[in-house]
């Protein structure tokens, strides 16, 4: 595995059935983002945040599937949440 496997820990977490957006964000992270995040299920996602809080994610679905989502613990609808862009691929 890379030496960093780690690190994106913080940004986005995928060990459930759902993808979890910035679960443990470190609070000396105020602003940032991150592009080119791998998940379970063939998932990419570029993600920003502001003031510890997601401001926008882009997640590509790779297997021509709808992810479930979860920003801050709570599910969000990935087609309707204003923070997200959802782009399916598809699986051909």
């Amino acid at each position: 595995p890379p030496k960093y496997a780690g690190f994106p820990e913080p940004l986005l977490q995928s060990q459930t059935s759902a993808l979890e957006l910035l679960p443990a964000l470190p609070s000396s992270w105020q602003s940032g983002h991150a592009f080119g995040l791998r998940a379970r299920g063939k998932y990419e996602l570029d993600v920003a945040w502001d003031h510890g809080k997601l401001t926008h994610a882009s997640i590509r679905s790779l297997s021509g599937t709808v992810p479930t989502v979860r920003i801050g613990g709570e599910l969000v609808d990935p087609h309707s949440d204003p923070r997200l862009d959802l782009v399916i691929v598809s699986s051909k």
